[in-house]
């Protein structure tokens, strides 16, 4: 058979060739040789190549498979017009929707109906361009139940660069979701609170510094802030008057009309206290009937006639008391800093001097402290008025 087929090779090589017929049957053999090379060895490695190529072929699509289905994440693939051709596993675990139910179908039966078409027509047009979409919204469950979920949506295109499918990876970060608005929500009460509680740390604060019932400032008040007045007028060299002022006769209101009315009658004196006095000026409750003022930059000579129109006021003012009118007198002692005093419990010491030799001088009167070689000498400058009645 094969001596056949190289006569009849050699024999066409001949015809065509006209080489002498030992060349042709030399020719013939080489040819017949290639070709059953060709055809026992050359052609069933190819194809022994291409079944293993093949089979490699086969177990990555095995492993990609394999890993789709496995993924934690929710797998859909649709056509370029959105209806579902495949979804894996962990997409019925997310939507509670079986692959049975949802093939064929639009992906629309998942809208939730919380975004505006023009959240869609973005998506779409995205996708449709052959871009990737990332992003995120809500969708429902088979149960109605809304699901917030993380979404990338990755066009395949053919060879043409047309959308054949689309591929979707979704992730439900619903409980995520929840949690951090329920931290944002808990964080904003904690911050209220924490308002509050400053809130009520001032309020507190301020009460500790605050007469309850006139809601001047306290005698811990004046405590604190006095030292801080003279260090500051040292230090800019100006003078603080103080002015120790106290209601005469109030032992007497208490005994007569009770302790309402001399409530009333102090909050009455406040009042006015708080109007005829500058911002700047520090008024307090120095304790009982007694009040002090502090007047920064003003010097004991200038208060004088400040604690005089006070005193000629206070003795004007009536107040309504069941079925009377109350009325009562001041007295008014006043030293300054540095004329006078060195220290804040030199200068209030000499303001209750001064006031002491007040009500000693027959009351409703003004006296002021005055150092001289003595130390224990007062001058005073007094105001007379009719005596109270």
């Amino acid at each position: 058979m094969l001596a056949t087929i190289v006569s009849l090779t050699a024999l066409a090589l001949d015809t065509a060739t006209g080489l002498p017929s030992t060349t042709t049957a030399l020719l013939a053999a080489l040819t017949i040789g290639l070709a059953l090379i060709l055809v026992f060895f050359v052609l069933p490695w190819r194809g022994m190549r291409e079944i293993s190529q093949r089979k490699s072929l086969e177990a990555e699509l095995r492993a990609r498979i394999a890993a789709v289905e496995a993924a934690g994440d929710a797998i859909v693939i649709t056509d370029p017009h959105g209806h579902v051709l495949y979804a894996n596993p962990a997409f019925s675990t997310q939507t509670g929707y079986s692959l049975e139910e949802v093939k064929g179908k639009h992906t629309r039966i998942f809208k939730s109906g919380r975004h505006p078409a023009d959240f869609y027509a973005d998506l779409w047009k995205t996708v449709l361009d052959g871009r990737v979409w990332r992003g995120e919204l809500f969708n429902r469950r088979k149960d109605g139940s809304l699901c917030e979920e993380e979404m990338t949506i990755a066009p395949v295109l053919d060879d043409s660069a047309r959308v054949e499918y689309f591929v979707a990876i979704k992730r439900d970060i619903s409980e995520r979701r929840n949690m951090e608005r329920a931290l944002q929500r808990a964080n904003q009460q904690l911050q209220k609170n924490l308002a509050q509680i400053r809130l009520l740390q001032e309020e507190l604060a301020e009460q500790a510094i605050r007469d309850p019932l006139t809601g001047l400032h306290n005698r811990r008040y004046l405590d604190e802030t006095l030292p801080r007045e003279l260090a500051r007028a040292q230090h800019e060299g100006y003078s603080i008057t103080a002015a120790m002022v106290d209601v005469d006769h109030f032992k007497r209101i208490n005994d007569t009309w009770g302790h309402p009315a001399g409530d009333a009658l102090l909050k009455s004196l406040a009042k006015l206290l708080q109007q005829r006095f500058r911002e700047g000026d520090i008024v307090c409750r120095y304790g009982g009937e007694e009040f002090l003022v502090l007047l920064p930059h003003a010097p004991g000579h200038n208060c004088l006639s400040r604690a005089e129109a006070l005193r000629l006021e206070f003795a004007e003012v009536r107040v309504p008391y069941q079925d009377t009118q109350l009325q009562a007198t001041l007295s008014v002692g006043l030293a300054s800093y540095p004329e006078c005093a060195c220290s804040s419990l030199e200068l209030i010491g000499n303001a209750d001097s001064a006031l002491y030799r007040a009500k000693r001088g027959g009351r409703n009167r003004i006296e002021v402290f005055l150092a001289q070689t003595s130390a224990e000498t007062t001058e005073s400058t007094r105001t007379r008025a009719a005596p109270p009645p």
